[in-house]
Order: structure tokens, then sequence, then C-alpha cells
């Protein structure tokens, strides 16, 4: 059993409301999201594919999971249409004794050093939850994304 069989229990069609925080403190930008949950390799990893609305232009993203058993590191390539648009974010960390995935990456910041990505799922069994957390060159992290994914029951 691997550290991310939980994962492929979620496949399948899910819906959430997307809250994105911009700046700490202030309210969030919410909007509908779908997502759809699938199996890739032959079952050796996960695709999360979302969507999601800013300032009423569609977003598309995508989170590709994979699960090394030899060492038990999980790697995550994410990449969206709004804020990762030209390139991929690798992303590597573990899944934590709780279930939930956690995985940190890093990406340019426009002036100085290099900011923070933190990507964190928790797999549930009628739902999961998916937090990405913006973390500023010093450490501090702040919450960037949180949805929280509901089995889609729009086609069945």
């Amino acid at each position: 059993m691997s550290g991310i069989d939980a994962f492929f229990k979620l496949i399948g069609e899910w819906q959430a409301t997307y809250s994105l925080w911009l700046m700490p403190g202030t309210p969030a930008k919410e909007s509908l999201s779908q997502a759809v949950v699938s199996p890739m390799l032959r079952g050796k990893m996960v695709c999360i594919e979302y969507t999601w609305t800013a300032d009423g232009e569609p977003v598309e993203g995508e989170l590709f999971i994979a699960w090394e058993p030899e060492n038990q590191q999980v790697t995550v390539v994410w990449v969206d249409s709004w804020h990762m648009g030209h390139r991929f974010l690798i992303c590597e960390g573990e899944v934590r004794p709780d279930g939930a995935l956690s995985v940190l990456g890093h990406y340019p910041a426009p002036d100085g050093p290099d900011w923070g990505w933190r990507t964190v799922i928790e797999p549930g069994d009628e739902s999961f939850k998916m937090a990405m957390y913006n973390i500023m060159p010093g450490g501090e992290e702040m919450l960037a994304v949180e949805a929280v994914y509901r089995r889609s029951h729009l086609n069945h």
C-alpha cells in the first residue's frame, strides 16, 4: 500500500467553493470550482485537474502527484493558468501520518529572493481539502487558497 492510496479513492468529479486571498487580512475572492481526479500511468500517479474563476475569467490548474515508495517521497508538479502559467512548479514533500499530502516548492519573485509555495491536500471519504500557502523569504506562511471539494452529482 502506497502513501497516496487514499488519493485513488478520490477518482471522480468534485466541486467546491474556491477561496483566494491576495493579501492577509483581506476578504477572500470566491468562485465555484470543479475538479476531476484521475489515475495516471496505470495507477502509479494521480492527476487533479481543477477550474475556478478570477475576476470573471476562467482559470485552469493541474497537479500531477507521484509517490516514490523507496524513500516515501511525494513529488507534485503544479501548473495553473493564473499564477504559474508559463512554468511548472516542482514541489516535494511527504504524506503526513494523518494522511495529508504536504509539499513545498519555490518560485521566483519579481524583486528579491524566491518565495515558497506549500500545497496541502487532505483526502477524506466524501470530501478532500486543498490548501495552498504563500511563504515569504523570511519564512512567514500566508493562506492563499482553500477549497473543500465534495463529490459532484451534476452528471449522475
